[in-house]
């Protein structure tokens, strides 16, 4: 998360410099963390037999917050690694970059709503907090990738295939 957006935005546009980022995400997560509300301590949820029960427990907010929190998240963070390195070294058409975005919009929306609703049973509320800040963090990171590809592409994408793009339009 972050690592191809931020350095971009604070490389290329005026809209703010990476002191400002980090003091903006510092205040969102100080108020989050007041805001959001004491865990429930030693709860450890409910134990699934099979995938998609373990699936609709995490929706209902009836799990555990870790194991709903990491699996998606480390895998997102890995998609998004991975599509902006092709990105880069012009293996990756600009249309397959957002249709791996396209692709992981629904899961994210979900898992968004599964972390809110599991974030009070954790062990203290400093991850409830930190939980619900990343998943913050992450939408702000898709808007910032939805604004680096349609007002600022050339930051990210081969000239080549901005050629070919405007040359179609």
């Amino acid at each position: 998360m972050w690592l191809t957006s931020i350095p971009l935005m604070t490389a290329y546009s005026g809209w703010f410099k990476l002191f400002d980022f980090i003091l903006l995400h510092s205040l969102l997560a100080v108020g989050l963390y007041y805001l959001t509300p004491q865990t429930s301590g030693r709860w450890q949820g409910e134990k699934p037999d099979s995938v998609r029960l373990a699936l609709h427990a995490a929706w209902l907010g009836r799990a555990s917050l870790a194991p709903v929190f990491w699996p998606f998240f480390l895998m997102l963070n890995g998609v998004w690694l991975l599509i902006d390195y092709r990105a880069r070294s012009s293996d990756f058409t600009i249309p397959s970059w957002d249709t791996a975005h396209w692709m992981l919009l629904l899961p994210l929306f979900a898992w968004l709503v599964a972390v809110w609703r599991c974030s009070p049973y954790c062990q203290h509320r400093i991850w409830s907090a930190a939980a619900r800040w990343a998943g913050l963090a992450v939408v702000i990171d898709l808007l910032l990738r939805v604004y680096i590809r349609h007002v600022a592409p050339q930051w990210l994408f081969d000239c080549m295939q901005l050629s070919r793009i405007l040359y179609e339009c």
